[in-house]
């Protein structure tokens, strides 16, 4: 199961915006509703908001950056499919200028 970017585009120093992952296709597909969301961010940026969409299955986190540099941010995604729950980790890195 993949999901699709809504959006990692680069940064600037100072920006904050929000990034999204779009879990509806893989979880709507085997019956799936998106539970939660953890974020983990590397240092360097910062988590200042966390957005479920549970109506669409989308995760957003808005990041504010401080540092110039190339970030990792995990997401683990937990879904539940009637009684039975499951957990999937998308990476994906965000390079700030």
């Amino acid at each position: 199961m993949a999901e699709t970017i809504v959006g990692f585009p680069d940064a600037v120093v100072g920006e904050s915006k929000y990034y999204g992952i779009d879990c509806d296709a893989w979880l709507t597909n085997e019956n799936d509703t998106l539970s939660s969301v953890t974020w983990t961010l590397g240092n360097g940026i910062t988590n200042e908001d966390e957005v479920l969409d549970a109506i669409n299955n989308i995760a957003y986190v808005k990041i504010s950056t401080s540092n110039v540099g190339t970030y990792l941010v995990t997401a683990t995604i937990t879904s539940i499919e009637g009684t039975k729950t499951q957990t999937n980790k998308q990476k994906f890195s965000i390079t700030v200028y």
